[in-house]
């Protein structure tokens, strides 16, 4: 062993020691610029080291030391929790560093740190130091004294202690430090931070899956750099991609039944190369269906967030029979087609049946024509149009779609039918009121007995006219985007007493696929349950009430 206790060292590069540990007593000087190249330093005793270097297969026992330059070894003698007092411009450069059993062949910096104790974890993605070229592994462990890098840290990190300019990761600290000729400053980097929310990013329906709106995800540089996005984990569902930029589009697949697609996307800040992950999920919705019957009162449907578009199937009511009868009443129609740009709730009035001259012979709600049941052979009422309104509420001029009223009847002598509702024109009564138009009502014939009836108008159908002492009573016109004109009141042998069936109707601007029918046109009884809008026969019996099915 050799003791050296001198005043004051240094220029020393080579030094042969008796044995293979050198001591070092020395508590009020420095020792600067010594190189060691086969021995072991205690330095216990030794105030201020400037420079130290320890040659191969050497140790440094660096208890009580107050650096104040850069240290290089082969390794620190122990797990390094003696090693204390650094200051905060200090260096410690290693080629192999051996602390608690975990042993790294990284070349490792650690600086700017006071004191090296405890053991902590540091966990986080590729760290790429903007412009120096620095990579540091994705996890990084320090163990007591000195910071453990999981992989090598190259280039900058080489020899690293006085160039103006260098570049290194304190691990201890989880900062980049470069040095500016004097001082170690810190570089500001961090992770990227999240703006939108982890979680649901949306519920697609099914009938608005060709028209979603792109979903963007959205975070901030913290670093002035420039963000990437990309899914590390799951899947966005299938049709859909997300691009670099954060957005999520396509035209996701239908599905059987409602799917939860969930994923994990890193943002990527470059050229830092730091990252942030955040889970999501989309839900691609099966069909959503609702059926909708008579009630006599508006619907209000409520949009559900992200429905945009509505497939609908929508009927009118039928007419109602009076007495002496022996022909049909007319016919509710059909109207269908998908509602388009949807952007607030819609409104609904599902069609009545006509009433029979024994329930007053009223028009079927909310707009068949009423008729009349104080004559010989009494008349029903005309059946109810079935509407949706669009977002502005009701009215004739908010109307998106309507299916026509069919009109009802009186005596059948000589085969005197109601006209069915539905399609461009409302149907004629056989003998009677005739159907509506697009831009007119239907018109009621002149009556060879009594008081004349109402023509069709707009959403309204023909109501009879009144009066007594006439054989046959006049029925009422169907409802419809214009009603169907009422019948007329005429002696026995001469009856004119149908109503005229209400026409159907569709928004072109806001509907697609669209088409509006009568019970005798295509596609008319597709979908449309038992007991709904069909014409019907016998004396004194109510029409059929309309219905209305939604699928979203």
């Amino acid at each position: 062993m050799t003791v050296i206790r001198p005043n004051a060292i240094s220029g020393i590069t080579s030094l042969t020691a008796q044995g293979d540990v050198i001591n070092f007593f020395k508590s009020d000087g420095t020792l600067s610029g010594l190189e060691i190249g086969g021995a072991r330093i205690n330095a216990a005793g030794v105030s201020t080291f400037t420079t130290i270097k320890v040659g191969t297969a050497q140790t440094l026992d660096a208890s009580g030391i107050n650096v104040t330059g850069v240290i290089t070894a082969t390794s620190f003698k122990g797990d390094g929790s003696t090693l204390t007092g650094v200051a905060a411009t200090s260096n410690i450069s290693t080629n192999a560093i051996v602390n608690s059993g975990v042993t790294t062949t990284a070349t490792l910096r650690v600086t700017g740190v006071s004191t090296f104790t405890g053991v902590s974890t540091f966990s986080g993605g590729a760290f790429v130091a903007a412009g120096f070229g620095l990579t540091v592994g994705s996890s990084f462990i320090k163990n007591n004294a000195v910071g453990l890098g999981s992989t090598d840290i190259t280039g900058r990190n080489a020899g690293v202690g006085t160039a103006t300019g260098t570049l290194i990761y304190n691990t201890t600290a989880g900062v980049v430090q470069v040095y500016n000729g004097n001082v170690w400053i810190a570089v500001s980097v961090t992770e990227p931070t999240w703006n939108t929310a982890s979680g649901s990013l949306s519920t697609i329906y099914d009938k608005s899956r060709s028209n979603y709106s792109a979903i963007s995800l959205s975070a901030t540089s913290n670093n002035g750099g420039s963000l990437s996005y990309s899914i590390t984990s799951g899947s966005v569902p299938t049709g859909m991609t997300l691009n670099s930029s954060g957005t999520i589009t396509g035209t996701p697949n239908a599905v059987g039944s409602d799917t939860t697609s969930s994923f994990t996307v890193r943002v990527t800040d470059s050229p830092t190369g730091v990252y942030a992950d955040r889970s999501f999920s989309i839900t691609v919705k099966t069909t959503v269906t609702e059926n909708y019957s008579y009630t006599g009162s508006n619907v209000t449907w409520t949009r559900p967030s992200n429905v945009s578009n509505l497939e609908f199937e929508i009927w009118g009511g039928s007419g109602a029979s009076g007495g002496c009868t022996g022909n049909n009443t007319g016919a509710g129609g059909k109207t269908s087609g998908t509602i388009t740009n949807i952007s607030g709730n819609l409104y609904l009035q599902v069609a009545q049946g006509g009433r029979s001259h024994g329930s007053g012979a009223a028009g079927g709600w909310p707009n068949g024509g009423s008729g009349v049941n104080n004559h010989s052979c009494p008349a029903g009422g005309g059946g109810g149009s079935t509407n949706i309104y669009s977002e502005s509420g009701t009215g004739f001029a908010n109307l998106l779609a309507v299916a026509g009223g069919g009109g009802g009847i009186s005596h059948g002598n000589p085969s005197s039918s109601g006209g069915d509702g539905g399609g461009t024109n409302g149907d004629n009564s056989s003998r009677g009121g005739n159907g509506g138009t697009q831009n007119a009502g239907g018109t009621t014939p002149s009556p060879p007995c009594g008081p004349a009836g109402n023509n069709g108008s707009a959403l309204q159908g023909g109501n009879s006219g009144g009066g007594s002492g006439c054989t046959n009573a006049g029925a009422g016109g169907g409802g419809g985007y214009y009603g169907g004109g009422a019948g007329a009141n005429s002696n026995s042998g001469n009856s004119f007493g149908g109503g005229g069936g209400g026409s159907g109707y569709y928004n072109t601007s806001r509907v697609t696929s669209g088409s509006t029918v009568t019970s005798s046109g295509g596609g008319w009884s597709t979908n449309k349950p038992a007991g709904i809008a069909a014409a019907i026969s016998g004396d004194n019996t109510n029409g059929q009430d309309g219905y209305a099915i939604f699928r979203y």
